[in-house]
């Protein structure tokens, strides 16, 4: 497992939060990554805000090792489609489809075992059980994206709820859960405008 770039805040008693601001959005950029510190299994559910800046046949939300076609969670825009896989290549039925997305919109999604919603429609579903996934840090990036808030659980617990931040002029997700900010591993995400009250 590839170690999450991430600040630990402590005890449920420290100090202020950790960043300068809330921000609309964090965007990641064309070969960005941004790791997560967490494992997904074929019982996570991935519920997204977010739109889809590039197209990328390789990966925007998930995990995707390249060594097995048994071993993904992979979230990614490609040609006009969205697709979905979980566990599987379309040769063991495990992948979603979804036209009529358009890139640089915003959606609200939802990625779970075998089914995609997007913005409260169920736009499809898989009717096949995958297989056990290989151990993988969850991760935005590689393909570019705005994301505005992230939630991640499995089996129904929650481990990631995030939202977007920044220190400085520096983009992170900060995680209500872990109390934990979660930046790229390689150069710095992007910050929206700051939301005011």
């Amino acid at each position: 497992m590839i170690a999450a770039r991430q600040i630990f805040l402590g005890s449920a008693k420290a100090a202020p939060l950790p960043y300068d601001a809330e921000v609309e959005y964090v965007a990641v950029g064309a070969g960005q990554i941004c790791y997560l510190g967490i494992e997904p299994t074929v019982n996570t559910v991935l519920k997204i805000d977010a739109s889809f800046e590039n197209t990328n046949g390789n990966l925007h939300f998930g995990f995707h090792t390249g060594a097995t076609e048994y071993s993904n969670f992979r979230v990614f825009y490609y040609a006009s489609m969205l697709y979905f896989d979980l566990g599987s290549y379309p040769s063991q039925g495990g992948r979603c489809e979804v036209s009529g997305l358009s890139l640089r919109t915003r959606y609200d999604m939802e990625f779970g075992n075998n089914y995609v919603i997007v913005d409260g429609v169920e736009k499809a579903r898989k009717n096949t059980s995958s297989t056990t996934l290989t151990q993988s840090d969850f991760q935005f990036g590689v393909g570019a994206s705005k994301i505005y808030s992230a939630q991640i659980s499995t089996g129904g617990t929650l481990q990631r709820d995030l939202i977007p931040v920044r220190v400085g002029n520096v983009g992170y997700f900060y995680d209500k859960v872990s109390r934990a900010l979660f930046g790229a591993a390689t150069g710095s995400l992007t910050p929206g405008n700051d939301i005011t009250a």
